[in-house]
């Protein structure tokens, strides 16, 4: 535990510096959002309950890309279950074939996120994903059902839980060679602030921005929302949690005194 916590400290103040500026191109500290799974490798289910399913992918229902229902043939019985959205807290999975290959540099280069206590260490820094049940609009349109969506940013989601549109566009890159230097972002996210969900586009960035930010003053000060650019979105999020975190600590150090 103690070593996590020097690991959090060093990944928020190696950031710290770099997101200050937020000057280029941008970096995009939020993992891929995946869209296929592997059936081979171990699948962990935590139910709403705190049950725990293991077992492997036999099938996943869908609307479009974005997940209904789980299918997990569990290891424990051998039988075929069938998971819903709606009963589903969490879900593990690693992606799948050529999915995962095609963005490994993007799994190492997300594990120093990893640091959140009630995580699943084991399979997580191993290459899986987080994916949670939530009952969302999709794109503010229809209404609220339950999917299955992926967590975007394990370790800075303390405030701003990101997760990822599977149906959404992304902006014009720049690659050097196999790596991308510039765009190549999504141009939306589903937000979940408090018990509030929050279907946040590129193009509407601005008009939202202090409906995310703006209950830290700190924050806005020094990011005002006139001056907001979509690509330092995963930026913004990871300075308002350190911002936010420092303050609270800061409240608990005084109340001990």
């Amino acid at each position: 535990m103690k070593k996590l916590f020097i690991t959090s400290i060093l990944f928020l103040l190696y950031y710290s510096a770099s997101a200050q500026k937020m000057t280029g191109a941008g970096k995009d500290l939020f993992q891929s959002n995946y869209v296929t799974f592997s059936r081979k490798k171990p699948v962990l289910l935590i139910l709403n309950d705190g049950t725990k399913v293991e077992g492997t992918l036999k099938k996943l229902k869908r609307k479009g890309l974005i997940i209904q229902t789980v299918f997990l043939k569990e290891k424990k019985s051998g039988k075929v279950l069938e998971f819903p959205a709606s009963k589903i807290k969490e879900m593990y999975a690693y992606p799948h074939g050529f999915d995962k290959a095609m963005k490994t540099l993007d799994l190492v280069t997300n594990y120093y996120k990893i640091q959140r206590k009630d995580t699943q260490y084991s399979m997580l820094k191993n290459g899986a994903v987080l994916l949670r049940g939530l009952k969302i609009s999709l794109k503010n349109k229809k209404s609220p059902k339950y999917y299955l969506v992926q967590l975007l940013n394990p370790g800075f989601d303390r405030y701003l839980e990101v997760y990822g549109d599977p149906h959404a566009h992304k902006t014009a890159s720049v690659q050097f060679g196999m790596m991308t230097v510039a765009g190549g972002l999504e141009k939306s996210y589903y937000v979940k602030k408090g018990d509030k969900i929050y279907y946040i586009r590129k193009k509407d960035f601005k008009k939202d921005y202090v409906k995310l930010f703006g209950d830290c003053k700190e924050f806005i000060k020094k990011y005002p929302a006139d001056k907001a650019k979509w690509r330092y979105f995963s930026e913004y999020v990871l300075e308002y949690t350190k911002i936010r975190s420092q303050k609270e600590n800061t409240k608990e150090e005084d109340k001990r005194e």
